[in-house]
């Protein structure tokens, strides 16, 4: 497996992700843009939360950010996502870049995650934004304080819903 170590060539990697078989609008399944990805994961490299560190992507989709996770030298990425499909994307993109053996793609719904709580060291997440289900990025959210200490996690930018996730961070110790 390449280690990058240069946050341009870990975007153009994320590029080549593969799209999602049968996108599912209920799911609001659709790619992060690769320098969004990219953006989000190097500041997660530099603030030393991936390499060496076990990585949840939950609602991880085709692998965009457990697969750069990855290349960026986690121990071991889990990527959970309730799309087999997609997940299946996922593996062969995984073979592809040699980080299948680092990977463990798990078929499972990310508000009720079957995982050990704090068994993760970190997460890094796209969740959906709530739009065709209310609220489902706070639930993801919820989610993810009971598995790990540090936490990632792409969120619509309006001022309701900032306010909504500083007071869950704050309830939670975040």
């Amino acid at each position: 497996m390449v280690r990058i170590h240069r946050k341009k060539s870990l975007e153009r990697i994320i590029e080549s992700s593969p799209p999602f078989p049968k996108p599912q609008r209920n799911l609001e399944q659709y790619p992060t843009d690769s320098k969004t990805a990219s953006e989000i994961l190097w500041t997660a490299y530099m603030e030393g939360d991936i390499v060496n560190q076990r990585v949840l992507d939950l609602g991880s989709g085709t692998g965009r950010l457990c697969i750069g996770a990855s290349l960026l030298g986690a121990k071991h990425s889990i990527c959970l996502d309730i799309d087999g499909e997609a997940l299946n994307a996922l593996i062969r993109w995984s073979k592809e870049l040699n980080t299948y053996d680092i990977i463990d793609a798990i078929v499972g719904d990310a508000i009720n995650p079957p995982l050990r709580q704090n068994s993760i060291d970190t997460i890094i997440m796209n969740p959906p934004f709530g739009v065709y289900r209310k609220g489902t990025d706070i639930s993801f959210l919820k989610s993810a304080m009971k598995l790990a200490k540090k936490i990632y996690s792409i969120h619509k930018s309006i001022p309701a819903s900032e306010e909504m996730i500083l007071r869950l961070a704050h309830i939670n110790n975040f």
